[in-house]
């Protein structure tokens, strides 16, 4: 009822909205220079992530610490990353080597030694412009933010958005926050090696009252270096479930965490909607029964983990 009402609401045209530019006076630097820690998991990409380091070293405004944490599962393994220690870097690096895996536990021990002011969330497959960190410097003194996301596309691909916007997700690898609104925040382990963990962490700051941007504006080069993603294949224990659980239940799990009661059905809804062009079965009284049979299995194992994480 609700969703047949909304298109009885005529949306606003984009023409209707300002637009927020950062123009050339904006993008003068202010008298005082925030500090930047640059938070990078890497697992496997030593060349692609000196690529990234040599380009926080052409910074016009350079960052006060990078922050790596080194993961390999191999227990006899050892640190690849000789250039962190054997270069000559214009910034301190502090590197953690562990062979724990898991973006979410290695951007957590990443922000447990942050000490500059803002903190850098990023991949550590990124091509970054010499003045990035002179923008955001800007930025942030004039808009007087505490989070935002900034442009990350692969090479080709055209950012869409026109203007600052406020965001409802949150990158990862590619955001902005600043260091005293992350006191009590941190990644939810229970959504280590699953999807959804970075649209978690954007809750947890807007929950304490922290608003995330989206600005269009700071550009950065996505590579998606071959070797991305989890690196190696995970083994989940919902794998074996017939039907498969429908969403994950990892993202099942951070909807369950952040949304109210109607909020779930909405989602829930939209899904059903919106997943049955994409599969075989047409009859939608059977695709009905099959979906409630696969959100209740994701259900389970959402609960579960949450549980098991607390």
């Amino acid at each position: 009822i609700q969703l047949a009402k909304a298109f009885l609401t005529k949306s606003i045209s984009y023409s209707e909205i300002p637009h927020l530019k950062i123009d050339d006076a904006n993008r003068n630097e202010m008298e005082s220079k925030l500090s930047f820690d640059i938070v990078i998991p890497t697992l496997g990409r030593k060349e692609v992530l000196r690529q990234t380091l040599e380009d926080l070293a052409d910074q016009s405004l350079l960052p006060q610490c990078v922050i790596i944490i080194e993961q390999n599962p191999n227990i006899a393994s050892e640190s690849e990353l000789d250039y962190l220690h054997n270069g000559n870097w214009p910034f301190q690096i502090k590197h953690t080597f562990t062979n724990q895996t898991g973006a979410c536990n290695a951007r957590n021990l990443a922000l447990n030694q942050v000490e500059a002011d803002w903190v850098f969330l990023a991949d550590d497959d990124l091509r970054i412009p010499q003045d990035f960190l002179r923008s955001a410097n800007a930025f942030i003194q004039n808009e007087k933010i505490q989070a935002f996301t900034v442009s990350c596309l692969q090479i080709g691909e055209e950012e869409q958005e026109q203007t600052i916007i406020q965001w409802p997700a949150f990158g990862s690898g590619c955001s902005f926050v600043k260091a005293s609104a992350l006191k009590f925040i941190r990644f939810d382990m229970a959504l280590e090696h699953g999807f959804g963990e970075d649209a978690d962490f954007g809750m947890q700051l807007r929950k304490s009252g922290t608003d995330v941007l989206y600005n269009p504006f700071l550009k950065l080069i996505h590579l998606k270096a071959a070797s991305g993603g989890f690196r190696k294949p995970i083994e989940n224990p919902w794998d074996s479930e017939n039907p498969s659980p429908k969403p994950s239940p990892t993202v099942l799990a951070s909807i369950l965490k952040h949304a109210t009661p109607s909020q779930i059905k909405g989602y829930k809804t939209l899904l059903f909607l919106k997943f049955y062009s994409l599969q075989q079965i047409k009859n939608p009284f059977t695709y009905f029964r099959q979906m409630q049979k696969r959100w209740k299995i994701s259900l389970f194992w959402a609960k579960k983990k949450m549980l098991n994480t607390k």
